[in-house]
């Protein structure tokens, strides 16, 4: 499968881009390319949500998304991903719920990398999904201080 990539961005510049596809090397990078799937979604459009089982990643070739997640009944952002960022990876390898939420800011543009050939590519590179995980376990502790940081107002309580 042939994907378009936004104007003045190559296959090359684009995977070398890219955290995910700076870990393999390029018939790796060929192979996950032959699996993309291009989608678009309109701004404010949930890509993802918290809780749901993980069956694709992205990658974001243009625009920007919203990264929330669910604490104790308040959405809270913890983050924004622009192109070239991916987001879902850790629910794919590790086959746990998706932790966060996604949601476009602005129109997106992504590819869609399905889990089950994902992980048949990723047989030929253990150590890519060794360090995919430990990605997802720094990105797992930065969520959670962030949380806590968002939980933590520093505005004085007048009634106190």
């Amino acid at each position: 499968m042939t994907v378009s990539l936004p104007l003045g961005l190559t296959l090359e510049s684009f995977t070398r881009q890219s955290k995910l596809f700076e870990f393999l090397d390029e018939p790796g990078r060929q192979r996950m390319m032959d699996l993309a799937q291009r989608q678009v979604f309109p701004a404010g459009t949930r890509v993802v949500a918290e809780g749901e089982p993980g069956d694709s990643f992205f990658v974001i070739l243009r625009g920007s998304v919203k990264v929330s997640v669910d604490d104790f009944g308040q959405e809270k952002q913890v983050a924004t991903l622009g192109p070239g960022s991916f987001f879902g990876e850790i629910a794919v390898i590790t086959a746990q719920p998706r932790s966060a939420s996604v949601t476009a800011a602005a129109e997106l543009e992504l590819l869609r990398f399905d889990k089950v050939p994902v992980l048949d590519v990723l047989k030929a590179y253990p150590r890519v999904k060794e360090l995919l995980a430990k990605m997802g376990v720094r990105r797992s502790e930065d969520t959670l201080e962030k949380m806590m940081d968002l939980g933590n107002d520093p505005t004085p309580n007048p009634d106190a």
